[in-house]
């Protein structure tokens, strides 16, 4: 976790394999300790607080009273930050693919789109490149957006 996700990737495409599912792959392992770390802090915090303790004091099995309360409401703490880390992961696919990294396909990533276009900024058809940069901004800001929706729903929960 404390090693950079980009140069993590960029080692792995150069020495062992340089395919669209091997980097899905590397963003997988490397994420999951980020989110097992947020859900035990999460039940650890949970598993103190009132409802919960009334809930298994009054009769109710652990294992259902944890389900029945205190999934719904680790849901609404993962939701917002799953959707931060799918940007983070948009945004490290297209800066690797920017880079050369991630291997020759039949689909264009984002980042090869600009790659390609940057050759065309001096000549005026800055557009090459600037259409698939502002379609990147773009689905960032959204994915931010509905990510400060969950937020706020989260306060309601």
């Amino acid at each position: 976790l404390g090693f950079p996700l980009l140069i993590i990737a960029m080692l792995c495409f150069l020495f062992i394999d340089d395919s669209r599912l091997f980097f899905i792959v590397i963003l997988s392992l490397y994420g999951w300790a980020y989110f097992a770390r947020l859900m035990r802090n999460f039940f650890i915090s949970e598993v103190d607080k009132a409802y919960y303790i009334n809930a298994v004091t009054l009769g109710q099995n652990a294992l259902f009273a944890g389900f029945k309360h205190l999934v719904p409401n680790a849901l609404s703490a993962f939701y917002p930050i799953l959707l931060v880390r799918i940007a983070h992961n948009i945004m490290t696919e297209a800066s690797l693919s920017y880079l050369g990294f991630g291997g020759i396909s039949e689909h264009n990533s984002i980042g090869e789109l600009v790659m390609r276009g940057q050759r065309y900024l001096h000549s005026g058809q800055y557009w090459v490149s600037l259409y698939p940069g502002l379609i990147l901004v773009i689905c960032l800001a959204l994915i931010f957006y509905f990510g400060d929706i969950f937020a706020k729903r989260r306060q309601w929960v």
